[in-house]
């Protein structure tokens, strides 16, 4: 031990038996500066530990623990307290090649409680999470995964024992539309879902909460399409009746106007003679009419139409009175 008057004094420690880890501490004091204590154990082959702790009267308590193996994750671990004010733990795990993972825990006595982790590696996306937990508050937990030119997703969800359950979710890309949803459980009562799409410069849309803009089918064929022009025979007495969605090549929705015969891929050329709804106006009954022998409405149905926010889905039943007629799709 070496003291000075006005100087720190230090004091060393080295304990040494063969085959048996070497511990090596050391005390720095000075008067009113922080009093610094360092400890490394070492033993061939097994992990180095590294602790520090820094204290002083009034200020934090810092503890900072490294553990060092070759060819293991390097952890890091720092605490620091004060009376009165959160505790906060920090924990590194690092290894070459290996996702490097952060966490971090703040405690406060009657405050909530926030978990902090964070997952990086290389050209892998970046995963954050916070879960805060307070008692009798409802636990609320959020999630991030972001990597460049890759959709960002945030996930919420949010727990009270007795009370409804809600995850939130939104995705977002760089000049795609943004998505986000919601979906709300208790148990006993229906499970709600809602999903929201922004795109700049195009109006928000509220999807409804229906089923049929979820489960349909799809009629996709691009000979389906009104533009098709080669003569062909097909019939919808094939179709099951149900909620369909156009699609792919057949194009985005149900023509509209007047479809000339031998177009896509029929003799009677099915089109809706009406406006497709709004979001708002639900649930419509529209009438299909296909053009036969230059005739637009020769013959005719009604179908049920939804609109789903980004697309229409349509309940068809079968053409009348039967072959060759074929609901026809449109680009537009």
């Amino acid at each position: 031990m070496t003291t000075t008057p006005g100087i720190p004094t230090t004091e060393k420690e080295m304990t040494t038996t063969p085959g048996t880890p070497t511990p090596k501490k050391e005390i720095t004091t000075t008067p009113g500066i922080p009093t610094t204590e360092k400890e490394m154990t070492a033993t061939p082959g097994i992990p180095t530990t590294e602790k520090e702790i820094t204290a002083t009267p009034g200020i934090p308590t810092t503890k900072k623990e490294i553990t060092t193996t070759p060819g293991i994750p390097t952890t890091k671990k720092e605490i620091t307290t004060t009376p009165g004010i959160p505790t906060t733990e920090k924990e590194i795990t690092a290894t070459p090649g290996i996702p490097t993972t952060e966490k971090e825990i703040t405690t406060t006595p009657g405050i909530p409680t926030t978990e902090k982790e964070m997952t990086t590696t290389p050209g892998i996306p970046t995963t954050k999470k916070e879960m805060t937990t307070t008692p009798g508050i409802p636990t609320t937990e959020k999630e991030m995964t972001a990597m460049p030119g890759i959709p960002t997703t945030v996930q919420e969800m949010t727990t009270t024992p007795g009370i409804p359950t809600t995850k939130k979710e939104m995705t977002t890309t760089p000049g795609i539309p943004t998505t986000k949803k919601e979906m709300t459980t208790t148990p006993g009562i229906p499970t709600t879902e809602r999903e929201m799409t922004t795109t700049p410069g195009i109006p928000t849309t509220v999807l409804p909460q229906r089923n049929e803009c979820s489960s349909y089918s799809w009629l996709n064929e691009s000979s389906r399409n009104q533009k098709y022009s080669i003569r062909e025979y097909n019939c919808d007495d094939v179709l099951s009746p149900g909620w369909y969605r156009f699609g792919g090549g057949a194009g985005i929705k149900i023509a509209s106007s007047c479809v000339p015969e031998h177009r896509c891929g029929t003799y009677g050329t099915g089109w809706m003679n009406g406006t497709h709804p709004t979001v708002a106006d639900g649930n419509v009954t529209r009438t299909v009419c296909y053009t036969w022998s230059n005739d637009c409405c020769y013959s005719s149905n009604n179908v049920e139409v939804v609109n789903c926010g980004q697309y229409y889905v349509y309940k068809l039943s079968l053409p009348r009175p039967g072959c060759y007629y074929r609901y026809c799709g449109s680009d537009n």
